[in-house]
Protein backbone atom coordinates (compact mmCIF):
# COMPACT_ATOMS: atom_id res chain seq x y z
CA UNK A 1 0.00 0.00 0.00
CA UNK A 2 2.95 2.23 0.76
CA UNK A 3 4.67 1.83 -3.04
CA UNK A 4 6.61 -0.23 -5.11
CA UNK A 5 8.93 -2.74 -4.01
CA UNK A 6 10.70 -5.08 -6.62
CA UNK A 7 13.30 -7.75 -5.71
CA UNK A 8 14.87 -10.79 -7.39
CA UNK A 9 17.23 -12.04 -9.95
CA UNK A 10 17.52 -12.35 -13.49
CA UNK A 11 19.27 -14.01 -15.96
CA UNK A 12 19.10 -10.43 -18.30
CA UNK A 13 18.29 -7.10 -16.96
CA UNK A 14 17.65 -3.60 -19.17
CA UNK A 15 18.68 -0.92 -17.16
CA UNK A 16 17.34 2.00 -18.48
CA UNK A 17 14.43 -0.52 -18.39
CA UNK A 18 14.04 -0.14 -14.67
CA UNK A 19 15.58 3.32 -13.98
CA UNK A 20 12.16 4.38 -16.41
CA UNK A 21 10.40 2.53 -13.85
CA UNK A 22 11.82 4.82 -11.00
CA UNK A 23 11.17 7.97 -13.10
CA UNK A 24 7.37 7.11 -13.88
CA UNK A 25 7.04 5.15 -10.36
CA UNK A 26 6.42 8.50 -8.05
CA UNK A 27 2.99 9.50 -7.41
CA UNK A 28 2.04 13.18 -8.62
CA UNK A 29 -1.52 12.56 -8.75
CA UNK A 30 -1.72 10.74 -11.40
CA UNK A 31 -2.91 7.39 -9.56
CA UNK A 32 0.78 5.92 -10.10
CA UNK A 33 2.86 3.86 -7.71
CA UNK A 34 5.37 5.89 -5.82
CA UNK A 35 8.63 4.34 -5.58
CA UNK A 36 9.96 2.60 -2.57
CA UNK A 37 12.74 0.80 -3.26
CA UNK A 38 14.11 -1.64 -6.50
CA UNK A 39 16.69 -3.86 -5.68
CA UNK A 40 17.29 -6.65 -8.62
CA UNK A 41 20.71 -8.58 -9.75
CA UNK A 42 21.81 -9.78 -13.03
CA UNK A 43 23.64 -12.37 -14.62
CA UNK A 44 24.28 -9.96 -17.21
CA UNK A 45 22.84 -6.59 -16.91
CA UNK A 46 22.37 -4.30 -20.13
CA UNK A 47 22.66 -0.30 -20.54
CA UNK A 48 23.11 1.56 -23.98
CA UNK A 49 24.41 -1.49 -25.83
CA UNK A 50 26.81 -3.06 -23.43
CA UNK A 51 26.43 -6.02 -21.53
CA UNK A 52 28.04 -6.32 -17.65
CA UNK A 53 27.93 -9.58 -15.68
CA UNK A 54 26.91 -10.53 -12.61
CA UNK A 55 26.30 -6.69 -11.28
CA UNK A 56 23.28 -5.61 -9.05
CA UNK A 57 20.82 -2.96 -9.79
CA UNK A 58 19.31 -0.79 -6.58
CA UNK A 59 17.32 2.14 -6.75
CA UNK A 60 15.39 3.85 -3.91
CA UNK A 61 13.97 7.60 -4.17
CA UNK A 62 16.31 10.56 -2.64
CA UNK A 63 15.96 14.63 -3.44
CA UNK A 64 14.70 15.97 -6.91
CA UNK A 65 14.91 12.36 -8.35
CA UNK A 66 16.26 8.62 -7.88
CA UNK A 67 19.30 7.63 -6.69
CA UNK A 68 20.53 4.20 -8.73
CA UNK A 69 23.62 2.11 -7.37
CA UNK A 70 24.99 0.09 -9.44
CA UNK A 71 27.78 -2.82 -8.54
CA UNK A 72 29.66 -5.36 -10.26
CA UNK A 73 32.76 -6.55 -11.52
CA UNK A 74 32.47 -4.42 -14.65
CA UNK A 75 30.27 -1.49 -13.31
CA UNK A 76 30.20 0.19 -10.18
CA UNK A 77 28.75 3.73 -9.61
CA UNK A 78 26.11 5.66 -8.58
CA UNK A 79 23.89 7.96 -10.34
CA UNK A 80 20.83 10.43 -9.73
CA UNK A 81 18.01 10.36 -12.36
CA UNK A 82 16.42 14.35 -11.61
CA UNK A 83 11.86 14.16 -11.71
CA UNK A 84 12.35 17.08 -14.07
CA UNK A 85 11.82 16.48 -17.67
CA UNK A 86 14.68 17.47 -19.99
CA UNK A 87 17.31 17.59 -16.65
CA UNK A 88 20.35 15.35 -17.42
CA UNK A 89 21.55 12.52 -15.43
CA UNK A 90 24.75 12.37 -13.96
CA UNK A 91 26.56 10.12 -12.30
CA UNK A 92 30.41 9.12 -11.07
CA UNK A 93 31.74 5.68 -11.36
CA UNK A 94 34.65 3.61 -10.03
CA UNK A 95 34.38 1.43 -13.22
CA UNK A 96 33.49 1.31 -16.30
CA UNK A 97 34.60 -2.22 -18.48
CA UNK A 98 32.40 -1.74 -21.49
CA UNK A 99 32.00 -4.71 -23.42
CA UNK A 100 30.04 -4.54 -26.89
CA UNK A 101 29.49 -7.75 -29.60
CA UNK A 102 32.14 -5.92 -31.55
CA UNK A 103 34.92 -6.79 -28.53
CA UNK A 104 33.72 -9.67 -26.30
CA UNK A 105 35.80 -11.15 -23.64
CA UNK A 106 33.51 -14.24 -24.70
CA UNK A 107 30.86 -15.03 -27.41
CA UNK A 108 28.37 -12.60 -27.36
CA UNK A 109 24.90 -13.97 -26.67
CA UNK A 110 21.43 -13.21 -28.52
CA UNK A 111 20.88 -10.84 -25.37
CA UNK A 112 24.08 -8.34 -26.42
CA UNK A 113 22.92 -7.85 -30.04
CA UNK A 114 19.52 -7.30 -29.23
CA UNK A 115 20.52 -4.32 -26.43
CA UNK A 116 22.58 -2.82 -28.90
CA UNK A 117 20.38 -2.85 -31.65
CA UNK A 118 16.76 -2.09 -29.68
CA UNK A 119 18.57 0.87 -28.54
CA UNK A 120 16.30 4.42 -29.48
CA UNK A 121 18.61 7.46 -28.87
CA UNK A 122 15.90 9.92 -28.88
CA UNK A 123 14.58 8.29 -25.31
CA UNK A 124 18.38 8.46 -23.96
CA UNK A 125 17.94 11.59 -21.08
CA UNK A 126 21.18 13.79 -21.28
CA UNK A 127 24.11 12.60 -19.60
CA UNK A 128 26.93 13.70 -17.13
CA UNK A 129 29.17 11.31 -16.45
CA UNK A 130 32.67 10.81 -14.94
CA UNK A 131 34.49 7.25 -14.31
CA UNK A 132 37.79 6.63 -12.78
CA UNK A 133 38.48 3.93 -14.67
CA UNK A 134 37.06 3.32 -18.02
CA UNK A 135 38.09 0.65 -20.73
CA UNK A 136 36.36 -0.67 -23.88
CA UNK A 137 37.31 -4.25 -24.82
CA UNK A 138 40.86 -4.90 -23.87
CA UNK A 139 41.53 -1.16 -23.75
CA UNK A 140 42.41 0.73 -20.67
CA UNK A 141 41.44 4.06 -21.36
CA UNK A 142 41.53 5.93 -18.15
CA UNK A 143 39.61 8.67 -16.67
CA UNK A 144 36.04 9.20 -18.81
CA UNK A 145 33.80 11.97 -18.85
CA UNK A 146 30.84 12.04 -20.86
CA UNK A 147 28.24 14.87 -21.92
CA UNK A 148 25.47 14.12 -24.11
CA UNK A 149 22.68 16.47 -25.47
CA UNK A 150 19.10 15.31 -27.09
CA UNK A 151 18.66 16.11 -30.69
CA UNK A 152 15.73 15.37 -32.95
CA UNK A 153 15.65 11.77 -33.96
CA UNK A 154 18.57 10.90 -31.20
CA UNK A 155 21.27 12.46 -29.49
CA UNK A 156 24.69 14.50 -29.78
CA UNK A 157 27.69 13.05 -27.81
CA UNK A 158 29.12 16.91 -27.03
CA UNK A 159 32.15 14.90 -25.36
CA UNK A 160 33.35 12.24 -24.80
CA UNK A 161 36.59 12.35 -23.49
CA UNK A 162 39.44 9.76 -21.70
CA UNK A 163 42.79 10.40 -20.41
CA UNK A 164 45.06 7.54 -19.67
CA UNK A 165 48.89 7.73 -19.89
CA UNK A 166 49.19 6.24 -23.07
CA UNK A 167 46.13 7.01 -24.68
CA UNK A 168 44.22 10.14 -24.93
CA UNK A 169 41.21 10.12 -26.69
CA UNK A 170 38.27 12.86 -27.87
CA UNK A 171 34.78 12.24 -29.61
CA UNK A 172 31.67 14.03 -30.95
CA UNK A 173 29.64 13.22 -33.30
CA UNK A 174 25.99 11.95 -33.43
CA UNK A 175 23.75 8.88 -33.36
CA UNK A 176 20.03 8.90 -34.75
CA UNK A 177 17.61 5.96 -35.26
CA UNK A 178 17.75 2.31 -34.04
CA UNK A 179 17.57 -0.84 -35.59
CA UNK A 180 18.23 -0.66 -39.37
CA UNK A 181 17.28 2.73 -39.54
CA UNK A 182 20.56 3.49 -36.69
CA UNK A 183 23.03 6.02 -37.94
CA UNK A 184 26.29 7.14 -36.15
CA UNK A 185 28.63 10.11 -37.17
CA UNK A 186 31.38 10.81 -34.97
CA UNK A 187 34.72 12.75 -34.91
CA UNK A 188 37.17 11.05 -33.17
CA UNK A 189 40.85 12.60 -32.31
CA UNK A 190 43.30 9.84 -30.79
CA UNK A 191 47.22 10.99 -29.13
CA UNK A 192 48.56 7.71 -28.67
CA UNK A 193 51.91 6.20 -27.60
CA UNK A 194 51.20 2.75 -28.34
CA UNK A 195 48.55 2.78 -31.28
CA UNK A 196 49.23 -0.97 -31.73
CA UNK A 197 48.91 -1.79 -28.26
CA UNK A 198 45.27 0.50 -28.66
CA UNK A 199 43.93 -1.08 -31.94
CA UNK A 200 44.80 -4.57 -30.88
CA UNK A 201 42.67 -3.62 -27.12
CA UNK A 202 39.63 -2.62 -29.35
CA UNK A 203 39.65 -6.42 -30.97
CA UNK A 204 41.36 -5.31 -34.47
CA UNK A 205 44.73 -6.12 -33.43
CA UNK A 206 47.28 -7.90 -36.55
CA UNK A 207 45.05 -5.69 -38.86
CA UNK A 208 47.51 -2.67 -39.00
CA UNK A 209 50.38 -4.63 -40.27
CA UNK A 210 53.36 -1.40 -41.44
CA UNK A 211 52.60 2.37 -41.67
CA UNK A 212 54.96 5.39 -42.53
CA UNK A 213 55.47 8.42 -40.79
CA UNK A 214 55.27 11.52 -42.68
CA UNK A 215 58.87 13.71 -43.31
CA UNK A 216 59.80 16.23 -41.60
Amino acid sequence: ASGLVATGRADTLDALDWIGVARGGDDKGGGGLPLRRIDVSADRLLLLGAAYPDTRLQVAPEAGGSGVQLQGPALAGSVHVPEADGAAITGRFDRVHWQTAGVPTQAPTAADTASGSDVDPAKVPPLSLEVADFRYGGAPLGTASLRTEPVAGGLRIVRLQTRAPAHRLDVHGDWTGRGAAARTHVVLDIDSDDFGALIAGFGYGGQLSRATSPSP
